[in-house]
């Protein structure tokens, strides 16, 4: 299978999710802050702050579908408490890059959040129920906005991946390069619930066969597949276009993978009805070229050396901050 790349650092969240999903306090006035956990240089960082994060990295599991108890959250404080300090940390340094953040792009980002709410009325409820203002949320994205710059313009500018590189991360991971058998076809299908009695059994079998019968007598599996089928492929003739192993229901798959290119199987039924399945092309499992496959392979390389880069640059950062746990 071709690599996947995603990007995976804790600070490129969506602005949408880390911005509007939580209920707590703005964040900027130190003055009224519950608690001080960690100090970076002269910034203060909250049990409100931590507290925010782990109501995200809530949302986060849930919406993966996996448990996330209060016991299992408080596990995770400790790294909270380093990636905000590393976030603090790499946000002073903006500043001291003196890194701007054209207005354009900040006016984008604030709209696109916004977007989201039906009406300005519902995007500012929305801001008050956090005790959040306006100029709070753009601070935020400003931050945000800024962190990347740096990133962008002190690391990630500054990586290449030679293509030597790319090739030889190719020849050493096959395995990664490898595409499944697939299959092209199109189905015919005559609705039949598992539960349904002999009469309704017996229709279906009256309706499938007589579309055999026209097939048979020259009609194209097409056009019965338009005029007859009841599956939502019709509309094209009953394509379904290529797919894998895994991808169709069990009976339908061992069908549809014993045809040869131009066969038409017999009567198939499965828990959706009764198929006539016709296989329009078939590809072997094969390998992906390089010339392919090298984009993303330069992509994975370069955030793989970033994620090094990276973590290099904010332990140099480290080295010259005064950092506090409370």
């Amino acid at each position: 299978m071709i690599l996947k790349i995603e990007r995976t650092f804790f600070w490129t969240m969506t602005l949408i999710f880390m911005l509007l999903s939580t209920a707590t306090s703005a964040l900027g006035d130190t003055q009224n802050l519950p608690g001080k956990v960690a100090a970076v240089n002269d910034a203060v960082i909250s049990d409100q702050d931590v507290a925010q994060k782990m109501i995200e990295i809530k949302k986060q599991f849930m919406q993966q579908g996996r448990p996330a108890d209060d016991q299992m959250l408080a596990s995770f404080k400790n790294q909270i408490i380093d990636n905000l300090i590393e976030e603090e940390l790499l946000f002073q340094e903006s500043r001291k890059k003196d890194i701007k953040i054209d207005q354009m792009i900040l006016d984008k980002s604030l709209a696109d959040i916004q977007s989201k709410f039906a009406n300005e009325e519902e995007f500012l409820d929305a801001l008050k129920n956090m005790a959040l203002t306006k100029a709070d949320l753009i601070s935020k994205i400003l931050r945000n906005l800024s962190t990347q710059e740096l990133i962008g313009s002190q690391i990630e500018d500054k990586i290449n991946i030679p293509e030597t590189e790319s090739q030889a991360f190719y020849n050493a991971h096959p395995e990664y390069f490898k595409t499944p058998e697939q299959v092209k076809a199109s189905h015919i299908l005559i609705k039949l619930e598992p539960e349904a009695d002999e009469a309704a059994r017996s229709a279906a079998l009256v309706k499938i066969k007589d579309i055999q019968k026209q097939l048979k007598n020259g009609a194209t599996f097409a056009s019965l597949a338009q005029k007859f089928s009841e599956g939502p492929s019709n509309t094209s003739g009953g394509d379904l276009g290529y797919f894998g192993r895994g991808q169709m229901v069990k009976p339908f798959e061992d069908a549809v993978f014993a045809l040869k290119s131009g066969e038409t199987s017999d009567i198939v039924e499965t828990q959706f009805g009764l198929h006539l399945i016709q296989l329009t092309d078939k590809k072997p499992e094969g390998t992906v070229d390089y010339k392919e496959a090298k984009e993303k392979i330069s992509q994975h390389l370069k955030q793989e050396r970033m994620k090094q880069d990276i973590d290099t640059y904010i332990q140099e950062l480290k080295k010259n901050a005064k950092i506090e746990k409370f």
